[in-house]
């Protein structure tokens, strides 16, 4: 008989898949163990995208609430007469989304502040201390959240009444030994005593106070020759952060607004969309990395597969099978596996998704379009992986094979 009569062997796609998952179901055990790193590696993918998103609406509130509602407004130099005063902040209230703003300011004094000790009131070592001395409005107070360890803050009542009274900061307190108020504790300033009402513990901005004697304007003179340079300090409505900075200088100084300097917070949005994106590139490489070694993992336990089967690829050679349909049996092998990777690392990359939006108290948001395409990407993984394996499974001779195998 002539060989070249001899059909050629074919090999369908359906014969081949069969195969193909003959040989993955065979060995449950290590196909699982192979798949891991692929499953852990999907898994990854799937968690980052999901956490991400359903982080994106926890991130947004935190930048929203604590920097994204506060504007500052400071003039751009020096000039005789000052263009920011109490009265600013009346007119920056008008601007709608504002909430809340104050006048601050540092007493400007060539000379150092000498504070002594009220006799008989402290207990303690008389001496003199040297304080900075802030200027605020209750405005101020209000927008800059000051909130007191023991005693209150003062109100317009007190400017009203020209009372002679102060606040100091935690630290100040600490310095100057003063636990309690009830005495009525006094410091004095140029031999004028300012009357103690509280202690400031906390401050959600101008966080210098700390280590201030916080006094109201009319006080400001007092203590020092001078008061300056001024800064109208601004709490806005959420998202009203950027139009207030807009409108402000032309609000406090109609006729020459670039005069007056806005200090605006980054846009949440965008500062929420660039760490949401370092953050993201971050897990991803590591997921791509997962990724690797899922790879690396399918392409050693598939290429000590091909040393196992070495009779049985001798065999299929033997009767037929070329080259090609030896690669392509190993191929889709290692396809399948992947398969199974992406299918096993997409559902835990759902659950860890799920049960750490619950933990955080978030929206879970799952990204179908990622969990669809896992069990895609694990089997393209798989299928490279399969690639050497398989070029060395196709040049094994019928013959050698058949040899080395018995």
């Amino acid at each position: 008989m002539d060989i070249s009569q001899v059909p050629k062997s074919k090999l369908t796609w359906r014969d081949a898949i069969r195969d193909s998952a003959f040989g993955v179901v065979r060995r449950p055990t290590r196909t699982l163990l192979t798949a891991l790193g692929i499953a852990l590696g999907v898994a990854s993918i799937v968690g980052t995208i999901g956490m991400s998103q359903s982080a994106r609406g926890a991130v947004s509130s935190v930048f929203n609430t604590q920097l994204a509602t506060q504007v500052s407004f400071a003039e751009a130099g020096t000039s005789s007469t000052p263009l920011l005063s109490q009265k600013s902040e009346r007119m920056i209230e008008r601007i709608n989304g504002v909430i809340h703003a104050g006048f601050v300011s540092q007493v400007d004094d060539a000379q150092p502040i000498s504070v002594s000790r009220s006799p008989g009131i402290l207990p303690g070592a008389e001496g003199s201390f040297d304080f900075p001395f802030t200027v605020a409005t209750p405005g101020a107070l209000e927008t800059m959240h000051a909130s007191v360890s023991i005693g209150r803050l003062y109100d317009d009542g007190f400017e009203t009444r020209h009372a002679m009274v102060a606040l100091i900061g935690s630290n100040v307190a600490d310095e100057l030994g003063i636990t309690q108020i009830n005495d009525g504790p006094a410091i004095f300033v140029n031999s004028i005593p300012l009357t103690i009402i509280g202690i400031v513990n906390t401050v959600s901005q101008q966080n210098q106070v700390l280590d201030d004697v916080i006094v109201p304007p009319d006080e400001g003179l007092i203590v020092g020759t001078s008061v300056g340079p001024p800064t109208i300090i601004v709490q806005t409505k959420l998202g009203a952060a950027q139009v207030v900075g807009t409108e402000g200088p032309y609000a406090l100084s109609p006729d020459n607004p670039d005069a007056i300097v806005a200090q605006v917070p980054p846009d949440p949005s965008t500062l929420r969309l660039k760490i949401e994106s370092s953050l993201t590139s971050l897990l991803l490489i590591l997921a791509l990395v997962s990724l690797a070694i899922g790879m690396v993992a399918i392409a050693n336990t598939t290429l000590l597969s091909v040393v196992q089967r070495t009779a049985e690829i001798g065999l299929r050679r033997s009767l037929g099978a070329t080259p090609k349909h030896i690669a392509l049996l190993i191929v889709i092998e290692g396809a399948m596996v992947g398969a199974v990777g992406g299918v096993l690392g997409a559902s835990l990359g759902i659950l860890v998704t799920a049960i750490t939006a619950v933990a955080k108290g978030w929206t879970a948001e799952l990204s179908w379009q990622a969990a669809l395409l896992a069990p895609v990407l694990g089997a393209f993984v798989g299928m490279i992986a399969g690639l050497y394996p398989a070029r060395r499974a196709s040049k094994l001779s019928p013959v050698s094979a058949l040899q080395n195998g018995l």
